[in-house]
This record gives C-alpha cells, sequence and structure tokens, in this order.
C-alpha cells in the first residue's frame, strides 16, 4: 500500500497547518486545559503543569 504525493497546494496547506500547531505548542502560549475527560486521553500528561507528574518537567 502506498500514497501517491501531495499535489503542491495540498502539501503546502499541510505544512502550514503543521507550523501553526507547532507554533501553538511551543513555549507558553500552549496553555493547559485540563477536564477530567480531556485529561484521560491527552497524551502529553508527563510535561502538563496542570497535572502533579507535569509539574517536574516545567519546574
Amino acid at each position: 500500500m502506498s500514497q501517491d504525493p501531495l499535489d503542491p497546494e495540498t502539501r503546502a496547506d499541510w505544512i502550514s497547518q503543521l507550523d501553526e500547531i507547532g507554533q501553538k505548542m511551543k513555549g507558553p502560549s500552549f496553555i493547559a486545559t485540563p477536564s477530567d475527560e480531556a485529561c484521560q486521553y491527552c497524551e502529553f500528561g508527563r510535561s502538563c503543569p496542570a497535572r502533579e507528574q507535569g509539574k517536574r518537567s516545567v519546574e
């Protein structure tokens, strides 16, 4: 199974979206918004300042 290459416009849009996500996650602009429901599925628990285990990585 293989995937055809993205056309230039779709590729540029995809890269733009990745850049935007990266900028949002970088530095203090990535704000934790904890909730019981969201936190159970979150991939960033180990580095999240809203959780006890994550506080060690940001303090």
